[in-house]
């Protein structure tokens, strides 16, 4: 078993947790993902974590979760959210995305959100069982997709 920590991300990290994702969904990223992931760290760095172990040169980071606090939005007053989580292949099954997802949902609750909430495909039966190992169950949203067609 992997001995790590688990830390705020830092702008330094987005490359390596970019080669995560994509090692994850075998293909590249839209360079947007950077940006967006600038974007989660400036507005609320306690809710971007990495798992990180340490060797004697460097942290080599083994996983990710990017969190995000609404203050408003879907008829909540306040709510977390769960927008992405990754873990380097090598390192699954050892717990490190149940420590990432159990210290965001610990911040959310310090930071009093009213709920916490993700949204997962149907058919990702891994995912599923990994939310509710975190205690998570449906919630009374529908969800709603809207795919924009090129003109002819």
């Amino acid at each position: 078993m992997a001995d790590y920590t688990i830390r705020s991300m830092k702008l330094d990290d987005i490359e390596t947790v970019v080669g995560i994702q994509e090692t994850i969904i075998k293909k590249k990223v839209a360079a947007r993902w950077q940006k967006a992931l600038e974007h989660y760290i400036d507005k609320d760095p306690k809710s971007c974590l990495v798992a990180v172990i340490k060797r004697k040169t460097k942290d080599i980071i083994i996983g990710f979760i990017v969190g995000e606090i609404k203050i408003w939005g879907f008829g909540l007053r306040q709510s977390g959210w769960v927008e992405i989580i990754g873990i380097d292949p090598t390192y699954m099954g050892i717990g490190v995305g149940h420590a990432l997802g159990k210290r965001l949902l610990n911040y959310f609750k310090r930071m009093k959100v009213d709920g916490i909430y993700t949204a997962v495909r149907w058919d990702s039966g891994d995912l599923l069982s990994f939310f509710k190992s975190l205690g998570f169950e449906h919630s009374g949203f529908l969800n709603l997709e809207y795919t924009a067609k090129k003109e002819k």
